[in-house]
């Protein structure tokens, strides 16, 4: 445990590739049986034709609207993986927002900082500092801002469910821009503007390190439609920048693979 008001713990998942080789992950979480990266039942996703769709009702390949940093605007991608983590009284931050709407987090999940212009990652330990910022909102022209207005941490029978989509790592849920974690994997591409990457330092790294080439991932049991959909290439960027490792980038794999339909 941490020592705070809500008590945390550490669980570690041991993971082993196909050479054999056997990698670790830790998640924060309220019981050693929680994974932390999740939404609970009844939270809508935004679909690509601008109708709504409870998060226990969304399948892989189903067509999502997400954002694309590169182009800044919304971008139509599907989902990559659907996980349910099964139903159970979990512990959960009712995150509320000036709007009216509100996120059910169970653990901690990314949503889009204005103020900080990247994906922050409130938890029970942390929420407090995020207060004053402003965060993403969806409109059709784009985002618009709203705080938090109230903190609210339960227990509740519920589903637990991760998601992402292709390419962008991000969903619309409940009118909020979310990124499920490990943040590291979100938040290296420099910004240039509110919610626009970079793209003049992102090619001068892509020139300076090179693209990582399918057949690096290959040998991992990483199929080439997830190596694409993932963006595997532009990894070697934080690799080489020391941001993480390869490793990680196949231990996080492994966590999800068994739900990776691409």
């Amino acid at each position: 445990g941490t020592g705070a008001s809500h008590d945390y713990a550490t669980l570690t998942c041991k993971v082993t590739d196909l050479n054999g080789k056997v990698f670790s992950a830790t998640f924060l979480i309220r019981h050693e049986s929680d994974f932390s990266i999740c939404f609970a039942s009844g939270t809508e996703i935004l679909l690509a034709d601008g109708t709504y769709e409870v998060i226990e009702k969304i399948k892989p390949g189903d067509k999502v609207l997400t954002w694309n940093f590169f182009n800044h605007s919304h971008d139509e991608q599907f989902i990559l993986f659907v996980v349910d983590h099964g139903e159970k009284e979990y512990e959960l931050i009712r995150i509320e927002f000036t709007n009216g709407k509100f996120l059910e987090i169970i653990g901690e999940h990314g949503i889009f900082d204005l103020t900080l212009n990247r994906f922050v990652y409130i938890n029970a330990l942390n929420y407090e500092k995020y207060l004053k910022h402003d965060f993403a909102l969806y409109s059709k022209d784009g985002f618009v801002a709203c705080k938090i207005s109230n903190v609210k941490i339960y227990t509740k029978l519920t589903h637990a469910y991760s998601t992402t989509s292709s390419y962008n790592y991000n969903v619309i849920t409940n009118d909020l821009l979310t990124a499920p974690p490990p943040e590291d994997l979100y938040n290296w591409i420099p910004m240039s503007d509110i919610m626009k990457y970079d793209i003049k330092k992102f090619e001068q790294d892509v020139k300076k390190y090179g693209l990582y080439d399918y057949s690096v991932f290959k040998p991992y049991g990483v199929r080439e439609e997830t190596f694409k959909y993932f963006n595997g290439a532009y990894l070697k960027i934080p690799v080489e920048k020391g941001i993480f490792t390869f490793d990680y980038i196949i231990e996080q794999f492994n966590l999800y693979k068994e739900w990776i339909n691409y």
